[in-house]
Parts: structure tokens; sequence; C-alpha cells
């Protein structure tokens, strides 16, 4: 079955059209036209920088606001994946093909259009690369997923990946498929879409992606301008489930939850938005609380 996360793309159509959302989420509101990497500059993250992990930032739909990251692993052996393309602009793919050796794997780790979207540029860059899709209908060479005969996904690394990388797959369909890497070198976590982070100075809230539905909440600032208020999810949107798909996702929701909770991580790189980091956000064991945290209302 195909599932393009269709929902995902919506959501982040809304927050680019959002009328100067404040704290620096939304004070832009450029919309980028299609082709979507025309007038995207690409830039490393130096503070994310980690032994074998850079991390390298994209505008997605506005100007600077909403933010695409994607990362470069560099195992042991050599091998380097790019994870999570970004839009194969000129300059990404000279920043993220560097002289000492181009990615030899894509690693599409989720299958939201905005993420499978770039995936077309990068074979023409990297015609020689392997692409890793979580459904093989995506597009890719490899499945970064399989089911069993119950048809409960788990990840599909290959030896050398799994010599330096964990995984876990939160599989919420109709919604979108995403397979999460914890890095064990650098203790980081690499999301796409299963958390939204917004940290501001009038609110700070992590929120599952999962409960999307009503995600923006707007409100009337005191200066009168309209403002990103906060990320909620009063409504998830699987109570609209059958009583058993419901209780399907809640399981694979817990699967994942329990898989993830196993990974010693420091810090969590979602696609957009914010980063999740124990130094920054309250000493040790902060981000798994934080990012665990957020899938409490299914959990639970």
């Amino acid at each position: 079955m195909r599932r393009r996360g269709v929902a995902a793309w919506a959501a982040l159509a809304v927050l680019a059209a959002a009328p100067g959302a404040a704290d620096g989420l939304g004070e832009r509101t450029l919309l980028r036209g299609f082709p979507p990497f025309v007038g995207r500059s690409t830039a490393e993250v130096a503070s994310l920088r980690g032994p074998g992990l850079r991390v390298f930032e994209q505008p997605l739909l506005t100007t600077a606001d909403v933010r695409l990251r994607a990362s470069l692993v560099t195992l042991s052996s050599g091998r380097t994946l790019l994870v999570n393309p970004p839009g194969a602009t000129r300059e990404a793919v000279s920043l993220l093909c560097p002289p000492s050796g181009a990615p030899s794997d894509l690693v599409v780790c989720n299958n939201a259009v905005d993420h499978t979207l770039w995936v077309g540029g990068w074979r023409q860059a990297l015609p020689r690369a392997r692409v890793w899709a979580v459904e093989p209908e995506e597009g890719g060479d490899a499945a970064l997923v399989v089911e069993d005969d119950a048809g409960i996904p788990s990840p599909a690394l290959d030896e050398e990946m799994r010599a330096e990388l964990d995984a876990a797959v939160l599989d919420v369909q109709p919604f979108f498929r995403e397979v999460v890497l914890f890095h064990r070198p650098s203790r980081t976590l690499l999301a796409t879409d299963a958390v939204w982070r917004a940290k501001s100075a009038r609110f700070n809230n992590v929120v599952s992606s999962v409960g999307w539905d009503v995600i923006f909440q707007l409100r009337r600032r005191d200066d009168g301008r309209g403002g990103l208020d906060r990320l909620s999810y009063p409504y998830p949107w699987y109570v609209g489930l059958t009583p058993s798909a419901r209780e399907r996702t809640a399981r694979a929701v817990r699967r994942f939850v329990e898989a993830v909770s196993a990974f010693d991580f420091v810090r969590v790189v979602p696609a957009h938005l914010d980063v999740i980091d124990d130094e920054l956000d309250g000493g040790p064991g902060a981000a798994k609380r934080l990012f665990t945290g957020a899938f409490d209302y299914i959990t639970r």
C-alpha cells in the first residue's frame, strides 16, 4: 500500500501560510514555489556535528522558518549515508558530496511527500547511490522496513549499518511510516516527522505528529499580529478510525516508544522545527523524556 503522508504536507502548508508567527517561527511567510529546489540555500549546523555525523539545513516552504534537515553519517568503514536528503541544489550537492567521498546510500526515512519529493534530484546527482525507502514502491532500491507474517514492521538495516545504527519503525497508516535512526557514536536520534518541537519565549512543547488533526492554534498577539501560539493535538486523527484500527495504531505506537526507550540518546534531531537536547533541556535524560512523552496520550 502506498502511504504518502499527504496530511503532513498539508500541515506544513498551514504553517507556511501562518501570518507573522512569533519568535522566528513565521516572521517571514514568503512561500517558495516549485520546483522545490529554487532559492533554497543549504548550510551545515556546526553545533550538531558529532563523531561520524554532520547535519545540514535547508528552508522547506518558507524563507527560513520551517527547515528541512539532512544528515551525513560516516560509518567507521568509510561508507557514507545521506539520511533524509534535502533538495538537490548545486550548493547542496557540493556540500553533501565532499571530495573525501560522495554518499553511497540515500536513506529516505519517511514516506511523506516532503521527504520523498527530493529523491529524483539525488538520483541524477548520485546515479550509483543505493536508495533505501520505507516501502518498496516508494522508488527505493532497498527496503528500509520489512514486515512479518502478521504485518508488523521492523527495520531492515544491513550488517554494516547495524554496527553503528539502531532503528525503530513508527507505522501509523494511513498517516505515514517512519524509521528513526539512533546513531550510537554521537548518541543522536535522527527523526523526520515523528515529533514536532516548538520552543520560544512564549511556549515550549513537544508533540507527536501522530496526533495531528488540529495541530496549529493561532491567536492574536498583544500587538495585534497573528502568531503561532503553540502546537497541540486536541483531536487526534486516529479517533476517527474503527476500534480495531485504533487499537492496532496504539499497539504500533507502543512498540515504537518501547524500542526508542532502549536507545541511549542525548539529542533528537527532527527534520523540522527545534532540536531536543539534554544539555539545553534540563540535563541527563531530558531528550528521551521529551521525545517519548510526546506519545503519552496514546501509550498511557
